[in-house]
């Protein structure tokens, strides 16, 4: 019975990818941030939804998470000061984008790593920052103020897992089309080095791996004493194999190590897989898209990028392996002086043949509406489509937020032909072929 089911499932994966192939529409999004007006009131979505439809939109890419504070209705994370009491924003979004004529997609915007500013904390007693800090991601020097404040380190599982439910919890509990993966990365390759993820990498090594990493270690000069952990296994039991805390105890591994990079861009994608394993078990047709970062010019080679060598996300391999259905390269450049880095990155794109859908971000705040609508054109007849950042900043004077909702802006983006909206690369589950 279970070959049987799981000849129906192939079968019908590659029905949906023929499908796919002959009508796989173009993405027409829109980022909807909390810092702005959105979904906060029943006004505001009344107008989110009006503005997006002569925009031609079709896919709103909503934010319900920014740092540990939500806007939807949770049983994990409190509710943002700035939210409605009682109203649920996100539901009637989702009723009344649903109910368009064609149908608008809603797609649950979560920020994943940043978890608390630094400055201040937060107000709630139980709030997650205050009961798992040895969650946070470190620097060498045991310091937690990254560039987004204070984050969850990926490489901890129980802050992986964490994150994994903040995910499945909406799809579990709102109609939503997708959710997006955001801050889906580190902030630079100085991060990363939560002990419990350090112990467990050097566990994770054979032990010339692990001398190999100490010496590069001592040669950085991120080496610490050599004096064992006091409950190390080599302190109880002399002479038997040491552990990865006996390890971490001798040094940490330098920023640029080769293997230590390697493991933290695993624990990226490692959640990534989970988070899609788990949240497509629940709905199998939903859309999982994550924002990438494409910071500079676009590479010869992806493994000297920003995203890879200092961010640790590998979204190269998540799109040509369909490790997701949609991936959203930030591709945010003034076309006055950068129009080179955005058609190049757009060209990069194109030329990596994916699984996954590719769509562009644009930077519209970065830019006046007809240079939005110039790189909008560019980038749509290349790829999958185009999202724009954001709802919010359309002001036509190029890099300044001193106009928010410049209504001409909706009408010029909604020069772009209607499509329909993209749909999953794959609605098969690994429950489904068991």
């Amino acid at each position: 019975m279970g070959r049987i089911k799981t000849i129906i499932v192939l079968i019908g994966g590659l029905l949906l990818s023929a499908a796919m192939a002959q009508d796989s529409g173009k993405l027409r999004g829109m980022w909807v941030d909390v810092f702005h007006e959105g979904i906060k009131t029943p006004r505001q979505v009344e107008q989110l939804i009006g503005r997006a439809k002569r925009a031609k939109i079709n896919t709103l890419f909503i934010q319900v998470r920014s740092r540990a504070q939500v806007y939807h209705m949770s049983a994990l994370e409190p509710r943002a000061p700035d939210a409605m009491p009682l109203f649920d924003g996100l539901k009637h979004a989702i009723l009344l984008a649903h109910a368009q004529d064609p149908p608008m997609q809603v797609h649950a915007w979560l920020n994943a790593h940043p978890l608390w500013e630094s400055k201040s904390d937060p107000p709630w007693v139980d709030h997650v920052l205050y009961k798992h800090k040895d969650w946070l991601t470190q620097n060498p020097e045991g310091e937690t103020g990254t560039e987004v404040g204070r984050a969850l380190d990926f490489g901890h599982p129980m802050a992986a897992d964490y994150l994994r439910q903040l995910y499945t919890e909406v799809v579990r509990n709102y109609n939503v089309d997708g959710i997006h993966l955001d801050f889906i990365r580190y902030t630079g390759k100085e991060w990363g080095y939560n002990p419990v993820s350090v112990e467990r990498f050097y566990e994770s090594l054979a032990e010339t791996q692990r001398e190999q990493v100490l010496s590069r270690s001592r040669a950085a000069g991120y080496a610490k004493p050599a004096t064992r952990a006091g409950n190390s296994r080599e302190s109880f039991f002399p002479g038997a194999e040491k552990s990865g805390a006996d390890y971490a105890a001798e040094g940490l591994p330098a920023t640029n190590d080769p293997l230590w990079n390697d493991w933290r861009r695993a624990q990226v994608t490692g959640l990534v897989r989970s988070i899609v394993k788990s949240a497509k078990a629940i709905k199998p047709k939903l859309i999982v898209s994550t924002a990438a970062i494409p910071w500079g010019d676009a590479p010869s080679d992806f493994r000297q990028s920003s995203a890879y060598a200092r961010c640790f996300q590998d979204w190269k391999t998540w799109a040509q392996e369909g490790v997701v259905d949609l991936v959203l390269p930030m591709l945010y450049f003034r076309e006055k002086t950068h129009a080179s880095h955005f058609r190049n990155w757009v060209k990069y794109c194109e030329n990596l043949k994916p699984k996954a859908h590719i769509a562009a971000g644009i930077g519209n705040w970065l830019n006046s509406h007809a240079q939005t609508l110039t790189q909008a054109k560019i980038a749509d007849a290349k790829l999958s489509g185009v999202c724009y950042f954001s709802y919010a900043s359309t002001n036509p004077m190029p890099g300044k937020e001193a106009e928010l909702f410049n209504e001409k802006f909706y009408d010029q983006i909604g020069q772009l032909p209607a499509a329909k909206p993209l749909g999953p690369i794959s609605v098969v589950t690994e429950q489904e072929t068991k």
